[in-house]
């Protein structure tokens, strides 16, 4: 990709990891609203986070929360200070279901289309700090789509909930103006749960795999997803992936099952820097990233209020590989050493693309940046140590070749 579209692209989407300080991320996010302030989030009492959310009430922001049930005692500070904060109308619409979405949408309601902001992916505002990840994507078309999920279940447009007429769990519709839509060129594809059954697209996603599936998981339970990565193991697919390890009494099932097909699943490791692997993302062909709040079960794809999205780019498919390839590693996953091209006529060349401490180029001067395009190292010499480096993707550069090289534990 050329670097000055990265540069753009990454303006209007970021990629934030457990290790960039989530909590302080969301914070920061949230101080930028200026007009309006639409959460809906399984769970918001992180300390930072609520303070965030304050400053921008107190300073005129519309603000309108929605939490799950079991979690909405937690917002009383918010509740005090005036903020109307529901979960869902529990009463009214009493089921099974949990309100499970992690998702905000920043300034939708003033009339300028160029500063609405989402933020999605699987960070709760708990406590709790997980193994997790978010996207943050200023677009307004994004935000129509999210909006109009948001509305359905606030029962209105306004900044007054209406019970009468919210919509929540198995009674939601598809209300969603579109599915698909382009930020500078990359498509992005949004499903709610449980109106528009995300793991069909899940299982599409899966089945249209040429080369590789990578995903770290919670909860792995859908037997039909697993069955689908199952059969592009048996036609020559690589699939390797990270389960949290406390969900395995539900999850066994895929697990063995994928596992008895070749492919390279374990059990995670992230104890005790990480509570849980909280993930919910697959990269495939690392080119196309799916994340958001759902787990991949029935009740997930089924009863819940969820949401996934399908990003379709390289340079975020690598920040999600990286941070994969960390998770791997630490659960006890080996990356396969695949040697690359060592003509020394050609512009850049490794004497190997995956290294654990030193790696010879054919250049001096190489520049070692992360799947962000953040600058890590220089080489000053043929040789480059990288044994500082956490384990991941990162990308050789010199003048205007590039390489993608791997660092493993």
């Amino acid at each position: 990709m050329n670097f000055i579209l990265a540069a753009i692209l990454m303006a209007q989407m970021q990629v934030f990891f457990g290790r960039d300080n989530l909590p302080h991320k969301l914070a920061v996010t949230i101080s930028r609203a200026t007009y309006s302030l639409d959460m809906a989030f399984h769970q918001v009492y992180e300390p930072e986070v609520v303070d965030s959310i304050l400053s921008v009430y107190n300073r005129g922001v519309k603000v309108r929360i929605i939490t799950e049930h079991n979690y909405f005692n937690r917002t009383e500070a918010l509740r005090n200070a005036g903020i109307i904060v529901v979960d869902e109308f529990n009463d009214r619409n009493a089921t099974d279901h949990i309100m499970h979405d992690k998702f905000m949408v920043i300034d939708y309601w003033d009339s300028d289309t160029s500063n609405d902001v989402v933020w999605n992916g699987s960070y709760n505002a708990s406590n709790y700090i997980h193994a997790d990840n978010a996207v943050v994507v200023q677009s307004h078309s994004l935000a129509r789509i999210f909006e109009a999920e948001f509305n359905q279940m606030w029962g209105d447009t306004t900044y007054m909930p209406d019970p009468t007429d919210a919509r929540t769990g198995r009674d939601k519709q598809d209300t969603a103006p579109f599915h698909t839509v382009y930020v500078n060129g990359t498509r992005i594809d949004v499903y709610f749960s449980p109106q528009d059954s995300p793991v069909n697209f899940l299982i599409a996603l899966a089945e249209s795999s040429k080369t590789s599936i990578d995903f770290n998981i919670f909860y792995f339970t859908h037997m039909s997803l697993a069955s689908a990565m199952a059969n592009r193991l048996d036609n020559g697919v690589r699939i390797r992936g990270v389960y949290e390890h406390s969900s395995m009494y539900y999850s066994r099932r895929t697990f063995e099952l994928l596992q008895s097909h070749g492919a390279q699943v374990y059990e995670d490791s992230t104890r005790p820097r990480y509570y849980y692997l909280h993930h919910k993302f697959m990269v495939v062909d690392d080119s196309i990233v799916e994340t958001g709040s759902m787990n991949w079960t029935v009740s997930g794809n089924s009863s819940n209020d969820e949401n996934i999205m399908i990003i379709y780019n390289s340079r975020i498919a690598d920040a999600y590989e990286e941070e994969f390839i960390r998770r791997f590693t630490e659960a006890g996953g080996v990356v396969r050493v695949a040697e690359s091209s060592s003509n020394p006529d050609s512009p850049l060349s490794a004497s190997s693309t995956v290294f654990r401490g030193i790696v010879r180029f054919n250049r001096q001067g190489v520049k070692i940046v992360d799947a962000t395009g953040r600058l890590v190292g220089v080489s000053r010499s043929l040789t480059f140590n990288g044994s500082h480096l956490s384990p991941g993707v990162y990308f050789a550069i010199y003048g205007n070749s590039k390489l993608k090289i791997i660092k493993i534990r």
